[in-house]
């Protein structure tokens, strides 16, 4: 798994989300709040965010460790805690998710 990958799976589990009362998913609500206003309220981003989270959390080592080697540079991997690993993969691709 590389973090192309990682991110089409994040964003094909939260895109099944839906507010109450929205007619859209909060993928395809954030990207349009994204475009207009260049961020997007906490109440969209934050399924988002848990999306991501448990979707880092049933990776397995190896998976992490194919993200990390195409998203993150400057550490080493073998020399993280699986938390720290963890903490690390949710902030990266939640910032590549707005770009």
């Amino acid at each position: 798994m590389n973090q192309a990958d990682a991110i089409k799976e994040i964003l094909e589990k939260a895109s099944r989300v839906k507010l109450p009362g929205q007619k859209v998913d909060v993928v395809t609500r954030a990207r349009c709040e994204f475009r207009k206003k260049g961020g997007c309220h906490t109440e969209v981003s934050d399924p988002i965010e848990h999306t991501i989270k448990t979707c880092v959390q049933g990776w397995t080592r190896e998976q992490k460790q194919g993200i990390w080697e195409t998203s993150v540079e400057g550490l080493c991997f073998y020399e993280q805690t699986e938390e720290w690993i963890d903490r690390v993969l949710e902030t990266e691709l939640l910032c590549r998710q707005n770009t």
